[in-house]
C-alpha cells in the first residue's frame, strides 16, 4: 500500500492507511465505493477529498495493480553466481515453465549487477529497480499477473517483489533459503553485520561457504589462502558473493531485516506477502544452512497459504537444475493459467 500511494501522489496518508492492504480495498470496493469510504474514514483519512482520491485511485488502478490475462514468470537466482550463470542455472524451469503455456520471462539479476549497482542500498529500492527493469523489457507486462520463483539469495528478492506488487504476484515459490525474517550471516559465518561480514578474509568467506553448502568444487578451488593464486572462476563467484552477502538489500543480518521488514518477532501486516507460498528445501543442508525447518519460517510472511514441499536429494546449488524441483514449481504454478 505505501508504494500505492506514494505513486499516486498520496503519502502523506501513508501512515493512517499502515494496517490497510490492497486485497481488502479491493473486497470493499466488490460491496460498493460507500463501504471503503467508510473504511477510510474509520482508519484516520479525516478529509472527505483525501478519501474519495484514494478510493479513485484504487478504482483506475485495478488492471494495473491486480493484473490480467497470462502470468509472466520472473526468477532470481543464488548468491556467488554472475549473470550469464545466473541465467543457465535458472533455464531448465523456464522451459519447462515454456513448455506448459508461460510464454513470457524473466531472469532478474542481484543487486550488485547493473543496473542495480551503487544505486540500490535498501531492499525496497533493489525492488523498485527490479520492477522498473521488467516493465522496461516489456511495457505490456503491466498489466499482467506475476508468478516468481527465487532461489537461495535470491528468494530474498522475490519476496520483496511479491510484498510490493500484492495481489498482482499470484505464486510465489523460494528454493533453499530461509525467510528473509531470520538472519543468515550469523549462522553462517559467524558475524552480525554486513560490516563484519566484509571484513572476514577472502580466503575464509570461501571455504565457509564451500562447508556449510557442501560444495566441494569451491572448497578446492579456494583452498590456497592467497586468492591471487585461485582461477578466474571462482575469484569472481567470491567477490560476487562478498558483495551480495554484504548488501543489507539481501537482508542477511538482523539490523537489516528490521530496517527492510520490522521488527521479526511481532511482523507489521506491511510485511506480508498475500500470494500462496511454496516451499522446496534440500535435504543436503548442514545444519548451518538452509534447512526445512527454518524455511518453515516462510509460513509467517504469508496471509494466504504456506506449503514446505518433502526435502529433495539434491545439492544446494543445483536445486534448480533438479527434475523433480522444476517438475514441482510448473505444478504449483500451472493453476494461475487462464482457462
Amino acid at each position: 500500500m505505501e508504494g500505492f500511494l506514494k505513486d499516486n501522489k498520496l503519502d502523506h496518508l501513508t501512515e493512517a492507511l499502515s494496517t490497510l492492504g490492497i486485497d481488502e480495498c479491493f473486497g470493499l470496493l466488490e460491496k460498493g465505493r460507500p463501504k471503503l469510504l467508510e473504511r477510510l474514514k474509520e482508519l484516520g483519512v479525516t478529509r472527505i477529498p483525501d478519501r474519495q482520491a484514494v478510493a479513485k485511485a484504487i478504482s483506475n488502478g485495478r488492471r494495473e495493480l491486480l493484473g490480467v490475462g497470462l502470468p509472466i514468470i520472473v526468477c532470481t537466482y543464488s548468491t556467488g553466481l554472475l549473470p550469464k550463470d545466473g541465467q543457465a542455472l535458472m533455464k531448465p524451469i523456464l522451459d519447462a515453465a515454456s513448455a506448459a503455456g508461460f510464454k513470457d520471462h524473466i531472469v532478474l539479476d542481484h543487486s550488485n549487477e547493473a543496473p542495480y549497482a551503487g544505486k540500490c542500498a535498501t531492499l525496497d529500492e533493489y525492488v523498485r529497480a527490479m520492477i522498473d527493469v521488467v516493465y522496461a523489457k516489456n511495457d505490456e507486462w503491466r498489466g499482467r499477473p506475476w508468478v516468481i520463483v527465487g532461489h537461495s539469495n535470491g528468494t530474498v528478492g522475490a519476496y520483496g517483489l511479491a510484498r510490493k506488487l500484492g495481489p498482482k504476484v499470484r505464486a510465489l515459490c523460494v528454493l533453499s533459503r530461509r525467510p528473509p525474517s531470520m538472519p543468515l550471516i550469523p549462522d553462517v559465518f559467524g558475524v552480525q553485520t554486513c560490516a563484519e561480514f566484509l571484513a572476514l578474509p577472502v580466503h575464509e568467506v570461501a571455504q565457509t561457504t564451500a562447508k556449510v553448502y557442501t560444495n566441494p568444487q569451491l572448497a578446492h578451488y579456494t583452498s590456497n589462502p592467497d586468492e591471487s593464486k585461485w582461477l578466474d572462476g571462482p575469484r569472481n563467484a567470491i567477490a560476487a558473493a562478498r558483495a551480495q552477502y554484504g548488501s543489507p538489500c539481501v537482508c542477511c543480518a538482523a539490523e537489516d531485516i528490521a530496517a527492510a521488514l520490522g521488527d521479526p518477532a511481532s511482523l507489521p501486516p506491511s510485511s506480508l506477502v498475500s500470494a500462496p507460498v511454496l516451499g522446496i528445501p534440500s535435504s543436503q543442508e548442514t545444519e548451518a544452512g538452509e534447512t526445512a525447518r527454518k524455511m518453515e519460517g516462510w509460513a509467517a510472511l504469508t496471509t494466504a497459504s504456506f506449503e514446505l514441499a518433502p526435502a529433495v536429494d539434491a545439492a544446494h546449488m543445483d536445486m534448480p537444475k533438479e527434475a523433480s524441483v522444476v517438475e514441482r514449481i510448473v505444478g504449483f504454478f500451472k493453476p494461475f493459467l487462464p482457462q
